[in-house]
């Protein structure tokens, strides 16, 4: 397929998302791409070192903003009523690897003065829901889809993007996003700095300092209000397909109006009948469509 496109003078890309440490086993396809992305700043490291002529770019994650909608009813969970507030957290594996007694345990114990949950959107990991302890092993939903993924966001008011590693990987990224794209509060203990969600999350860094930002955040909701529209405004500018898709043509010098996303294109609605007597109902239903550059071809065929 390279050979073809090279062939045809198509550009060619390559987009990395692994981890740094496994360059070396796609340097091989990478090298005959025109141009390399990828997701983190380590293996972007990775690849110069390699071959320090290649050229590599940053493509951060990216969500849907269609998919991520955060128009949903508002819970009421903010004030006096705590228990009224949703909070989620997506790391059942981490959790049931420690066995519930690791600082991350610690930290999310806080939560469960509210309505929380657990669940895993990486891994089936249901059969081991028996090695959380008790009040932890009440709170797992189950494993989810990325689309069950995308629901539990949009139903949460605070996404705890927790962990045992201190840095986040391409993932972490990627979920902190969906949770701002749904306009749930990120609140993390991972560095952010460098990453997309640098200055969008509010930050803990131990279960004292959970308990007491959960205990603010939940009697604050002009604060939370600011902070999930500022984050969510900054992911649709920022970092939604059309966003990516910018990066790769501004690597590739490509035209800009070639690919321009924000475009009406031309819909062709074409309708072959043979029932002249329904077309004023569909010219009705086609009139009535919101979408301004289109048009409607109708077929007439039969022997009248």
């Amino acid at each position: 397929a390279l050979r073809i496109a090279k062939e045809l003078k198509i550009p060619t890309v390559f987009w990395y998302r692994e981890a740094p440490e496994q360059v070396v086993d796609f340097f091989g396809i990478a090298k005959l791409c025109d141009h390399v992305f990828a997701t983190s700043n380590g293996a972007i490291v990775a690849f110069k070192t390699l071959d320090t002529k290649m050229k590599v770019g940053h493509l951060p994650v990216a969500v849907e903003p269609a998919l991520f909608n955060p128009h949903r009813d508002d819970h009421g969970g903010f004030g006096k009523e705590q228990r009224k507030y949703y909070m989620c957290f997506d790391k059942f594996r981490e959790l049931s690897d420690g066995g519930g007694n690791t600082q991350l345990a610690n930290m999310l114990e806080k939560a469960l003065t509210y309505n929380f949950w657990i669940f895993e959107s990486r891994f089936d990991m249901r059969s081991n829901s028996s090695r959380l302890p008790e009040h932890f092993r009440q709170r797992f939903l189950g494993c989810f889809e990325d689309p069950q993924r995308a629901y539990l966001y949009k139903m949460s008011d605070i996404s705890l993007q927790v962990s045992t590693q201190t840095r986040p990987t391409a993932r972490d990224e990627q979920h902190a996003l969906e949770a701002m794209a749904s306009k749930a509060l990120v609140v993390s203990n991972q560095d952010a700095q460098d990453t997309v969600f640098e200055g969008m999350m509010v930050s803990v860094s131990d279960a004292d300092d959970m308990e007491t930002t959960l205990d603010q955040i939940s009697t604050d909701r002009g604060r939370v209000r600011k902070l999930t529209h500022l984050a969510y405004r900054h992911v649709v500018q920022n970092h939604t397909y059309h966003a990516r898709i910018k990066t790769i043509c501004d690597a590739l010098d490509k035209p800009q109006e070639d690919y321009d996303l924000y475009g009406m294109p031309r819909v062709s609605v074409i309708m072959p009948t043979r029932r002249p007597e329904l077309v004023p109902f569909a010219v009705n239903n086609f009139r009535n469509q919101t979408y301004s550059n289109r048009e409607l071809v109708i077929v007439l065929h039969g022997e009248e």
